[in-house]
């Protein structure tokens, strides 16, 4: 809107100059091109990843959404990283609670959710980005179902099976929580050596604070061996 000389609604704006602004909204196939949403969603992803530069600004909605859950969050997670380490100014929006994680490993990644209120008789959207992933306890999806008119008794099996699928994932995440304590080490290692390829420090400095990453990290490992 800036860019376009429009009014932007806010107290006040420090905008950058962006070289272009790549989109991927919508699921509409292409019966011209026997292309399925989702072969047009990935044609569509593949000419952003080539177009985009460290000054784009690009805005991506629900990606993977036209295939099968499973590959559909993979797809995101490899795109979103590919993005990530470009240094494109991202705007991702998706439900795969699994990129979550990816503002873990990268300290450029933010993770925001848009905030709403639930009770028993409707759902009110606030238009307030709030910091952090949305709440795993909100059960937003099956309330909204209920809200729109779907049967009582479908409502309560979906909640039933919500339930059972919950446990089942804590459960496996528990397990490999217990087994994989290397490499949630490795993982942490990780995080902050990518923070400090960034940090504007001299050589004792770095040198520092690879002996610091050093004790806290690797001694600690070596000593359980």
């Amino acid at each position: 809107m800036a860019q376009m000389g429009c009014y932007v609604p806010a107290t006040q704006a420090s905008i950058p100059i962006r070289d272009r602004i790549c989109t991927r909204f919508g699921t509409s196939d292409d019966m011209e091109e026997n292309a399925s949403s989702f072969a047009v969603e990935m044609t569509e992803t593949a000419f952003i990843l080539e177009a985009c530069t460290t000054r784009s600004l690009v805005l991506i909605d629900e990606l993977g959404r036209g295939t099968a859950n499973d590959e559909g969050a993979a797809i995101a997670w490899s795109i979103a990283e590919e993005i990530i380490q470009r240094g494109s100014y991202t705007c991702f929006a998706t439900h795969y609670h699994q990129l979550n994680r990816l503002a873990q490993l990268y300290p450029r990644c933010r993770c925001y959710h848009m905030g709403t209120e639930l009770n028993t008789n409707s759902v009110h959207f606030r238009h307030v980005l709030k910091d952090g992933p949305y709440p795993s306890t909100g059960l937003y999806g099956i309330k909204t179902a209920a809200l729109s008119g779907l049967p009582v008794e479908i409502i309560r099996e979906a909640e039933r099976i919500y339930e059972k699928l919950r446990i089942n994932r804590e459960a496996t995440e528990n397990a490999v929580s217990t087994t994989n304590n290397a490499t949630r080490i490795n993982r942490n290692l990780l995080h902050h050596l990518y923070a400090l390829r960034y940090a504007d420090l001299d050589y004792a400095g770095l040198r520092c604070q690879l002996q610091h990453l050093r004790n806290q990290f690797l001694a600690p490992a070596a000593a359980n061996e």
